[in-house]
């Protein structure tokens, strides 16, 4: 990753720091600009739940060890797992907001995209959900719901709400995040815990 970056930085005559230094220190001696410490810390920790959620998720379905009992606990696992590390690099790299529109994908096929991915592992995985603490995950995809409502509407709610928008937007997306770990979290332990009594 390392020499990617050098190699890029040296090709496109982007500073070698802006890709190694953290964010506010780029944003000072780039930009002059003093950004608090403190800045994006909800998304931020959001972020780590999301690569807490992903790794548990990988992890499990790594240790499921594919017999026939445990197959679908181990697909289940791993298409979930992989699914959230996308959504992690999205938020983290803000890729529907920035990079995908610099490409020409609009920020709603990027959510449709997503949304269809979603409607076809909860069909595939409807059985194995079944037999899971469910609610916990479709209350996450209600907060994920909430968030998209928000910033669908934002114009309007702003009007309405001033700056609690926010909090309803990015609110509900972090509650989203954390119920989404929730519910992967458990589901994983009590697979393991399956697994190792068999």
């Amino acid at each position: 990753m390392l020499a990617v970056v050098v190699g890029v930085a040296r090709r496109s005559g982007i500073a070698l720091g802006t890709f190694l230094m953290e964010v506010q220190t780029v944003a000072k001696f780039e930009h002059h600009v003093r950004v608090p410490w403190y800045a994006g810390l909800v998304s931020n920790i959001g972020v780590i739940v999301w690569c807490a959620t992903a790794s548990i998720c990988l992890f499990s379905g790594a240790l499921l060890d594919g017999r026939r009992q445990t197959r679908e606990s181990r697909r289940f696992f791993l298409f979930w797992g992989a699914l959230t590390a996308v959504l992690m690099m999205d938020d983290f790299f803000l890729l529907h907001e920035v990079v995908f529109p610099k490409l020409h994908i609009h920020e709603k096929v990027t959510y449709a995209s997503y949304g269809v991915v979603i409607v076809a592992g909860l069909l595939a995985s409807r059985g194995y959900i079944r037999r899971t603490e469910y609610p916990l995950l479709f209350l996450a995809l209600g907060f994920f719901a909430l968030s998209l409502a928000a910033d669908t509407l934002q114009d309007r709610l702003e009007l309405l709400l001033g700056e609690l928008r926010i909090l309803l937007e990015d609110g509900a997306k972090f509650l989203g995040i954390v119920g989404w770990f929730g519910y992967f979290a458990r589901t994983a332990f009590e697979a393991l815990v399956r697994e190792r009594t068999n």
